[in-house]
């Protein structure tokens, strides 16, 4: 269930941010970079498992997508 409400805020994401994925294909532990996202004009995005979610760091700004937030 967790992973269907997180891919729905992320395709969310994408579309309103007009961005491109880039998921890395090795095994993810919190703290890694788990993804990129490259949105125009430019900026080079990294996505992080935490230990309750995601956390996307983007142009100077943080945004935390959170398991306990989407239940």
């Amino acid at each position: 269930m967790h992973y269907k409400a997180l891919l729905l805020l992320l395709l969310t994401l994408l579309t309103t941010l007009n961005v491109q994925i880039f998921a890395h294909p090795q095994i993810q532990i919190p703290g890694d970079i788990d993804f990129q996202l490259r949105r125009n004009p430019g900026y080079l995005c990294y996505g992080y498992r935490i230990s309750d979610g995601y956390e996307i760091r983007c142009a100077g700004q943080t945004f935390k997508i959170l398991w306990s937030a989407i239940n």
